[in-house]
């Protein structure tokens, strides 16, 4: 089991070894389904941070709480 920090850089550096931006909903988003997929295809969580329902959809509040000086601008 890994942290979801550790998953978001790893998702980070795929996206810019294809000279991609991702904003920090979109890294949330990616993370989410990550977790969801590892979840469905191993039946093992891929990290233990706690996911919370916000208004707009699931929230990782530590990577909500790393990323959220960026606003909307890319990473």
């Amino acid at each position: 089991m890994y942290d979801v920090l550790t998953v978001a850089d790893t998702i980070l550096k795929a996206a810019k070894s294809r000279d991609r931006r991702l904003t920090p909903m979109q890294l949330m988003e990616l993370v989410y389904i990550a977790h969801g997929w590892n979840l469905g295809m191993r039946n093992i969580d891929l990290f233990q941070n706690r996911i919370e329902a916000w208004q707009y959809g699931p929230v990782i509040p530590d990577l909500y709480h790393a990323t959220k000086q960026f606003g909307r601008r890319p990473l």
